[in-house]
This record gives C-alpha cells, structure tokens and sequence, in this order.
C-alpha cells in the first residue's frame, strides 16, 4: 500500500534519461554473441483475443532467443523514460522513431504515463502502447525509489545491421510487495524486441514469480476506442511463462524478409563425350547458409545479482510539472560537456518560453560559451497528446530527445 500511495504522489513527476540513438554495441556484431537472421520458427496460433476486424496476428514462437540488453536507461523510480529508436518503426499504420518507456512494463508511443499501477483488461488509457508484462513493478531495488546492488531497472541494446536490426527493451525488476530491503535482486525478467523493416513485435519472458497471473499483455492503438485497436495475449492469466516468445506481426506466422532460411540446391550435370567409349561426368554444388543466433537466458530466481553495463551519457534532461499544462525542462551536460543551443521546430500546439513566460521565438535557445546547463518551460497549447523534439548541440556533437507526451505527462 505504502507503494501505490507513494506512486500516486509522484505520477506528477516526469523524468528522462536521453539517448542520442540506440546504437549498436560492439559485441553484438560478433557471431559469437548475435548473428541475425534470428529465424524464428513457428508452432502455433496464440490465444490472443484477436478481433475479427485486427490489422495484427498473434503467433507463438519456439527457439526464439533472450537477448541479454546491455545499457541500463536511468529508470530507477516511478517515472518515464524517453528513448529514441535507431530507426523509424510503424505501429498500426503510424511511424515512430521516439518512445517512452516505464516501470509497470510498457512502451508508449503517443504518452508517457508512469502511474497506473493497477493492470486492467485492454484497451487501457496509454498512447499507442506495447505491454509486454503490465503490472505493478518496481524498477528501484526497494519500491521506495533507491538503486542499491540489486540490478533492477529497464536496459536497452541494438542489434544486427540495417537494414535488419533489432532494438531490445528489457525489464529486469520485481513485483511491488512494499518494504524491500535495499540492493534487493531483480526476480522478474522479460523483454520486447522491435525489428526493423518488417516491424514485427515479439515478446520474450525470462523468469517471474507468477508467469503474468497480475499482469496484462497485448498491444494496442491509440487509447483503444474501436474493439479492432487492440489484441490483447492475456490479462491475470499466469501463461507468461519462462522461455515463450510471441511474435504480433502484420503478416500471418510472423514472416518475414529474414526469418526463413534459403533452401540447399544441389545440381547434376552429365555431359557424354567420344563415340565408343562413354564419360561420365557428376558435379555437385552444394551452397549451404546458416543463420546462427545465441544468447545467454537472463537471470532468473538463483538470487544471482545482474551486472549490467552502464555506458556514459553525455547529457540528461529532465522535465517535471510545473503548473497546468506546463513542464519545467533542465538539460545537463555531464562530465566535462558543454552545451552550445536547444533547437526544435516551431509548433502552433506547444511554446517554449523563459521562467515569465516569455515564448522563444525562431526555434533555438543559444547559452552563454561553456554552458553546463540550459533551463526553460514547455507549455502544452492545445491537443491531448503533445511532443516536443529537442535538438540538443554541443561539444558532444548534436543529440536528440523528445518531451511531453500524452496528458498524464503534463
């Protein structure tokens, strides 16, 4: 109880961790650790609740690897954090290449809601979510907001080469019972893979106490408002269980440009030479390809710690609530960093505006040389889910970020 009260009291706390891209890490090149194609192979239908009218199926795969993510985002309490994908990803007709991530086990597109921590059957009340495991979860290591040895948190990693890349989104966490001891270790460990060109969605469960018997899983459009915007694999049931991968895809049987192997073809050729005495002659040609994928299973309920490999981030924004339809924006260059301007595009729909509320005009705020820090306001205008792209230039180089997101944001 005391996490649901202290959950409330911070659902008007937004907070973002900023990624200039996911890029691939040099161990994922490595045949050694994940060479796609992956090729999945197909057992049978899911018992998604597929309406009739679904532009998406649900398929269960067998073989399909756990891939241990490598770059912990920052998450660490009840808040969102904003990601930017490495490539553009479409998701029920609309294209994204920004999402926010959260504790309680989803990734919205169109929104950044942290707080509902009580799952519910689909539609929920997100932006254009995935939900992978909905539930009350805990991405600190004692439900109160501290980060101690425990490994819990939410960690990223891109895969694979264009145009075939993978972007994982893993959850290392452990159900909400209130009153944990510090440096408690992660017990919940699942993940959702986004691939590139194809646009397939697969969900991958690792260990958790109750296989999803508290939690919901499905993927839905928009705020779900027509019974076709979402489909929904299963909500209180515990079949979210260790080593399922469920593939949401636009296609039947998840198929896709490289999940079927190229068949061997073998040629015969006999050529007859001389008129009395008869060659013979057999050349085969065999052309063999194997996709090989590997990948370690994620700690499960051992007790085992995770380490996980932090990789430096060159800034940190962070936007918290400051008044009605308004966000107080801090952006920090980290180490010995400087920022040079904040550039975005103008919109009829958002402001940008000093601490009087003066509106910056032109689409670029420029610091004073050696700038560590850049503070301002972003007032939501109009609409019910608003987006500010950042654009952020400095000794670093040029990052981008987003703020804002659907009205629990703001």
């Amino acid at each position: 109880m005391a996490r649901k009260i202290l959950g409330l009291m911070l659902a008007g706390l937004v907070s973002l961790q900023l990624f200039g891209g996911l890029g691939t890490d040099s161990a994922s090149t490595s045949s050694a650790t994940l060479d796609l194609p992956i090729g999945p192979s197909t057992v049978h239908a899911a018992t998604c609740a597929v309406p009739a009218a679904s532009v998406y199926t649900c398929t269960d795969l067998a073989g399909r690897p756990y891939i241990a993510a490598t770059t912990d985002v920052g998450n660490h309490g009840s808040y969102a954090t904003y990601l930017t994908l490495p490539f553009t990803f479409t998701y029920y007709g609309s294209t994204f290449n920004q999402a926010a991530v959260v504790p309680t086990g989803s990734l919205q597109f169109s929104s950044g809601d942290p707080g509902q921590l009580f799952n519910t059957p689909l539609p929920a009340s997100y932006g254009d979510p995935i939900m992978p495991y909905w539930d009350n979860l805990c991405t600190d290591d004692d439900c109160f907001g501290n980060s101690g040895g425990g490994g819990n948190g939410i960690f990223i990693r891109t895969v694979g080469t264009a145009p075939n890349r993978l972007v994982v989104v893993e959850w290392r966490v452990h159900m909400d019972v209130s009153g944990l001891p510090l440096f408690t270790p992660a017990n919940t460990f699942f993940e959702l893979q986004l691939e590139e060109t194809s646009n397939n969605i697969f969900f991958v469960y690792g260990d958790t106490p109750n296989s999803g018997g508290s939690a919901t899983a499905g993927i839905q459009k928009g705020n779900g408002t027509l019974p076709d915007d979402f489909l929904e694999l299963s909500f209180n049931s515990p079949v979210l269980t260790s080593g399922r991968a469920v593939c949401f895809s636009l296609t039947p049987g998840c198929t896709n440009a490289f999940s079927t192997p190229t068949p061997t073809p073998t040629l015969t050729l006999t050529p007859t030479a001389t008129q009395t005495n008869t060659a013979t002659l057999t050349l085969t040609a065999t052309t063999t390809s194997t996709a090989t994928a590997t990948a370690t299973q994620q700690l499960g309920s051992s007790g085992a710690t995770a380490t996980p490999t932090l990789v430096a981030q060159p800034v940190t924004v962070s936007a918290q609530k400051a008044g009605t339809n308004r966000l107080l924006v801090t952006v920090t260059a980290t180490g010995n960093g400087t920022l040079t301007n904040v550039q975005w595009t103008p919109s009829p729909n958002v402001s940008v505006e000093s601490a009087d509320g003066t509106p910056f005009t032109g689409g670029v705020l420029t610091l004073p040389a050696g700038s560590k820090t850049a503070t301002f306001y972003v007032r939501r205008v109009s609409g019910v889910t608003v987006t500010l792209p950042l654009t952020l230039n400095g000794s670093f180089g040029t990052w981008r970020t987003f703020v804002g997101g659907g009205p629990d944001a703001w």
